[in-house]
Parts: structure tokens; C-alpha cells; sequence
């Protein structure tokens, strides 16, 4: 059975999480497939400074061009921060069953919200639309301060028109 390729974008500011954590604890199970993005917009990396959510503009890119160059398949997408500790892409493989996203949870003053640093996808149209339309917001406001990603995210899967079937990790 070939391996789930797994997505991780980074920058310099996360390098050495990534070599350190992720890269040595998935490349076991998984097909590493790194994206390191060279340009350090947000001078520290540190979460919601000036240009965070720039860099994470671009990385919700890199997710769509992996839905793009996987179409049917199922990939993994994580930060660096995350490690594998036992087997795990069985278990996500049979989660995921015929929905097209899991996410990570994230409790925010008591209600289970979406953690869009580890996501199990099944690329498809839907998928890729998803993306395509955090991107497009993003952009919009990517020059703004604040969070990144994730709560476009949410705020997309809040409004309840999507036509895609999502699940948390347990």
C-alpha cells in the first residue's frame, strides 16, 4: 500500500521544528511532501504580527495546489508542531470514510471549534473550492492584523452553505 502524502508548509522561522519534530516522526507512515516558503513576511513568525496572515494567504495556496496534483486521493496537512507518536494514517483514512474533511478540534470558550494545523482532506472539487474561497478572503485581508487561516475557515463553515461534509478528530 503506498504511503498518504502528508503537506507541511513552513518558513524559516519554523525550519527546525520541521527537521526536529514533524519530518522525523511522519516520515515513517507518511510521504513527507515539504513546502517551505523562503520569504519570512512576518519578520518573528510569531502568531497574528505583521504578516501573518500574508504567510498564511500563500499556505492555504499550497493546500489547493495539493488537492489539485491529488485529485481522489486522501492527503494530511499539518504544522510543524505536530509529531506522530504511533500509526496513525489508517485510523485517519477509516475517520475521514466518505466525508471530504476532518479537522483537529480547538476548544474556544466552550465550544469545539475547527484547528486548521492538522486536517485529514479528500481532494476533490469541493475540496478544492474550499480553498479557493479562504483564499480569496484571505487576500482581502491579509494586510490587516490579526488571526490567519482558521477562523476564515470557520467563518466560512459557520455561514452553512458549503456543500461539504466535515468532521472533527476525534
Amino acid at each position: 500500500m503506498k504511503k498518504t502524502k502528508l503537506y507541511c508548509f513552513y518558513t524559516p522561522s519554523h525550519e527546525k521544528m520541521f527537521e526536529d519534530f514533524l519530518k522525523p516522526s511522519a516520515s515513517k507512515e507518511y510521504e513527507v511532501n515539504p513546502i517551505f516558503f523562503e520569504k519570512q513576511l512576518s519578520k518573528s513568525g510569531e502568531y497574528k504580527l505583521n504578516g501573518w496572515r500574508e504567510t498564511q494567504y500563500h499556505k492555504v495556496l499550497s493546500w489547493a495546489q495539493a488537492v489539485r496534483d491529488n485529485m481522489g486521493d486522501i492527503i494530511v496537512c499539518a504544522d510543524v508542531d505536530i509529531q506522530f507518536l504511533k500509526p496513525s494514517s489508517i485510523f485517519f483514512r477509516e475517520l475521514l470514510h466518505s466525508d471530504d474533511i476532518a479537522f483537529q478540534s480547538n476548544k474556544v470558550d466552550d465550544e469545539t471549534r475547527i484547528c486548521s494545523g492538522f486536517f485529514i482532506c479528500r481532494c476533490s472539487l469541493q475540496t478544492l473550492n474550499f480553498f479557493e474561497i479562504v483564499a480569496k478572503r484571505l487576500k482581502g485581508i491579509m494586510h490587516e492584523p490579526g488571526g490567519g487561516e482558521q477562523y476564515v475557515m470557520q467563518e466560512l463553515i459557520d455561514e452553512g452553505w458549503l456543500q461539504l461534509n466535515i468532521k472533527m478528530i476525534p
